[in-house]
């Protein structure tokens, strides 16, 4: 507290830190063009240019320097967030690393960090909420191909994940979007699909269905490996459909 017989006391300009800066900067300047034109003869016009290329490079140096420092920060303060695109080749590698810590990987945030869901945590309930078009199939897709090829168990015991799916919408776009993936992880043989709308037709369903599995054997060799989308037609049930297929 200063009473008002004391006066303010201010420091003097030497002794502020941008008066020291440009002290030492104006110093260093005028050394090295001393130096520069009388030791080594070049000339001021010389000097100068070699001058502003320094400045350049520091400047340069210094945005660089602030771009990466801040990059995380500029990136969560942007609004909207710029879309992330990830390589094929890194999320199959992220995805894996997840499955190593009994885990699945829901997206990426905005820094390309995997949001996980570990499997101690799916043992509860949980629910998905959002509007329409907000990515709920998408979320649920995502998670049920990982949980296709996932492995789980003892090393010495490893095994598929039990599934169970009921889609409420009944047009079978969401089964035949899931069909590749479940030909990928070698599952097509423990399909089984039920459609209360078809019932009476459970046993030609299963017929036609095998009648399709022995063609698609016979033709697998001929498909292109690593494109599981070309399997999509030839799966396409058509009488079928709704019956029990296995």
């Amino acid at each position: 507290m200063r009473t008002t017989d004391q006066k303010p006391v201010h420091p003097s300009m030497l002794e502020t830190l941008p008066a020291v800066v440009v002290g030492l900067g104006t110093a260093v300047l005028w050394l090295g063009a001393y130096i520069g034109h009388a030791r080594y003869y070049f000339s001021y016009r010389q000097l100068f240019e070699l001058f502003s290329y320094f400045v350049l490079i520091l400047t340069s140096i210094t945005v660089a320097i602030w771009r990466l420092t801040t990059k995380r920060s500029r990136r969560e303060k942007e609004w909207p967030h710029p879309p992330l695109v990830l390589s094929p080749r890194k999320d199959e590698r992220l995805t894996r690393q997840a499955w190593e810590q009994n885990a699945v990987a829901l997206g990426y945030n905005v820094h390309g960090e995997p949001w996980l869901w570990p499997d101690k945590v799916r043992v509860m309930q949980g629910i998905v909420l959002g509007m329409t078009g907000s990515g709920k199939t998408t979320l649920l897709r995502n998670i049920i191909t990982q949980d296709l090829e996932r492995m789980v168990g003892p090393p010495d015991d490893p095994h598929h994940i039990p599934m169970v799916i009921f889609d409420g919408k009944g047009d079978l776009d969401y089964f035949h979007n899931l069909l590749p993936h479940i030909h990928r992880a070698g599952r097509i043989r423990q399909l089984r699909v039920l459609n209360p709308a078809r019932h009476r037709a459970g046993r030609q369903g299963l017929k036609y269905y095998s009648r399709r599995l022995t063609r698609l054997r016979r033709r697998r060799g001929r498909l292109a490996s690593g494109h599981p989308q070309s399997l999509v037609r030839p799966l396409r049930f058509r009488a079928a459909v709704g019956g029990l297929l296995g």
